[in-house]
């Protein structure tokens, strides 16, 4: 059945997501697989996905495109956009053996505090892993897709990251980033959990709200002036964190349906509506597999600027067609 693919990369996990269509229109969007975002050069030169088994793990690599200084993996020097390429290929032939074809047109999610320059060397890198048609969108304007609001601001707590941002509606359907900010500490919920006390971790999360308000005060807005705040992220569901957001946005607050996925769930009604119109809310038609789960700072916006002069990068060389597997049970490259 033809579908669309949706990809939340992020700097501590992916996620991929498709939509079918049907004779009425597209489906809601299914999570086919997730996995944290580590890649483990096995001592056979296989590349896998995971946090656990044998070879040299390397994470962390996504918060790093742009970096001029290569990541070591297997005693090679590797760009770290080249690694994120691989990671969202892993998603792409993840789904397509999933559902026996290829998606009919993929969108991925970026960090918010990307610019020109970063996204960029990304299209690049997963140009040279073979995805070519890819629409890249920051991740906190696919994940208000299909909201009802006008205005609103986006609360993404996850494990190792937080962010901020504002959107308005640019059109019936889809958002503008009004404004954003990635990265402040404490970076996400684990750092949260690692605090020494109840207090400490109250004083973490009214600091992720004091940026939220920064945030909507910098787009030129006060909080009565936002429709909804929307909730998104791993850790968006700690009690503490609503309890915490309402007290600044009464009444305006909704917590995403499944927050982990907020972000690739959107991406694939947004590729399905880029390619046939709005996406109409049907059932989905078959059940997705259980997800393949692994055990477990200040935007930039202008860093369009070019970069420092390059460092000479010989990327890690591996045989696109056997080169990543999750775990030891699944080859992905060969349909």
């Amino acid at each position: 059945m033809p579908h669309v693919l949706g990809i939340d990369l992020g700097n501590s996990h992916v996620a991929a997501a498709v939509s079918r269509a049907g004779a009425s229109g597209w489906t809601v969007p299914e999570v086919i697989c997730e996995s944290p975002a580590v890649l483990r050069l096995t001592p056979d030169g296989t590349l896998v996905t995971g946090e656990h088994g044998d070879g040299q793990a390397v994470r962390d690599f996504v918060a790093r495109v742009g970096d001029d200084v290569p990541m070591v993996v297997g005693g090679e020097p590797c760009r770290p956009q080249t690694l994120a390429a691989m990671l969202a290929m892993w998603a792409v032939e993840r789904t397509s053996a999933w559902e026996r074809e290829h998606a009919e047109h993929i969108v991925l999610g970026y960090p918010s505090a990307w610019g020109q320059y970063r996204r960029e060397l990304l299209r690049a890198a997963l140009r040279e892993v073979g995805l070519h048609e890819v629409t890249l969108l920051p991740k906190p304007v696919i994940a208000a897709e299909g909201h009802p609001a006008r205005v609103m601001g986006l609360y993404s707590l996850g494990r190792k990251g937080y962010s901020a941002a504002v959107l308005r509606r640019s059109r019936p359907a889809g958002f503008e980033m009004l404004a954003c900010l990635e990265g402040v500490p404490p970076l996400g919920s684990e750092d949260m959990l690692a605090a020494g006390s109840e207090e400490e971790v109250r004083s973490a999360v009214r600091l992720t709200v004091d940026t939220l308000l920064w945030t909507v005060r910098s787009a030129g807005l006060q909080p009565d002036q936002l429709d909804d705040v929307l909730l998104v992220g791993a850790a968006a569901e700690v009690p503490l964190v609503e309890e915490t957001i309402r007290a600044d946005f009464p009444n305006r607050v909704t917590m995403a349906t499944d927050p982990q996925f907020t972000a690739a769930t959107g991406a694939a009604r947004v590729a399905s509506r880029l390619l046939s119109g709005p996406v109409s809310p049907l059932p989905a038609q078959r059940s997705a597999p259980p997800y393949d789960q692994q055990p477990s700072g200040e935007v930039s916006v202008l860093d369009e600027s070019p970069p420092r002069p390059p460092v000479r990068i010989t990327s890690l060389k591996l045989p696109r067609r056997r080169a990543l597997t999750q775990g030891r049970s699944f080859s992905l490259f060969g349909l």
